[in-house]
């Protein structure tokens, strides 16, 4: 992958140009379809966004040290 080797990708459901839906549809075709995705949304209920991704979705409002786990659980220290 060119040199990019993340070990996660934090999502945002609402960007311009391609939402986070239309993203994950193209990550999956893509060299980057086994990096883990963590939903980061304010405008969607996170258990609705999980229910329908299969993903694990936080509120922008989480708390800070919530993020901070599930960022450590994927990635390495």
């Amino acid at each position: 992958m060119d040199g990019v080797d993340p070990c996660l990708i934090i999502l945002d459901l609402f960007m311009p140009g391609m939402d986070g839906f239309q993203f994950r549809h193209w990550q999956l075709g893509s060299p980057f379809a086994q990096v883990p995705i963590i939903v980061f949304s304010a405008g969607y209920d996170v258990a609705r966004v999980q229910q329908i991704t299969g993903l694990p979705a936080v509120r922008k409002t989480a708390d800070p040290d919530e993020v901070l786990l599930l960022v450590r659980l994927h990635c390495a220290a």
